[in-house]
């Protein structure tokens, strides 16, 4: 009996969700360590959301949130994979952390409704659902009113994050069929 690619990869599938899961938690924390510290808020401008969206588009719902789960949980625990090269639950319960914890959902919804809908709303949805969150928790931990927490927490990372949703429907379009045959 011949194997194609094709088979080997339908009967690997669980190991190829486990590996695809591990590897967009490595690229998130790849992308935290890829930041600028803006000086008026404590929330620096990373790549970790390029990859926390592409991973929704890639993975698709739920092994998304786990990447996502997966890159707190390794934080969490001790490793340098927050920006800067932080780790432990200080950094989630501080002032960035509404973010990391936006990074689950986010990628969770992305994931789950760009399967149905390949609309680059979906990708803007995502960002706004890690800004707002991030934001949230950002404007109690830091006592901000919410006008300081929209200039400090949400719009300088607007038109980064826009040209990253940008790109990122860019690859969506070229390889979808890729992506949802793989995973």
């Amino acid at each position: 009996m011949s194997y194609t690619f094709v088979t080997i990869l339908d009967k690997n599938k669980t190991l190829i969700r486990i590996l695809g899961i591990l590897c967009f938690s490595f690229l998130t924390a790849v992308g935290a360590q890829i930041y600028i510290p803006l000086p008026w808020t404590p929330v620096p401008i990373t790549m970790q959301t390029f990859f926390v969206l592409l991973s929704g588009v890639v993975l698709g719902g739920i092994p998304a949130g786990l990447s996502q789960m997966m890159y707190l949980i390794f934080g969490v625990l001790g490793l340098p994979v927050f920006a800067k090269g932080v780790s432990g639950l200080a950094r989630i319960t501080g002032p960035t952390g509404g973010y990391i914890l936006g990074f689950i959902l986010s990628s969770y919804v992305v994931g789950k409704l760009s399967r149905r809908n390949n609309s680059i709303l979906v990708l803007f949805l995502g960002m706004f659902i890690y800004l707002f969150l991030g934001a949230f928790q950002l404007m109690f931990v830091m006592n901000y009113s919410i006008l300081e927490t929209i200039n400090k927490g949400i719009i300088p990372f607007i038109l980064g994050d826009t040209l990253k949703v940008l790109a990122i429907a860019g690859i969506n379009l070229k390889f979808q069929k890729i992506f949802r045959g793989i995973f």
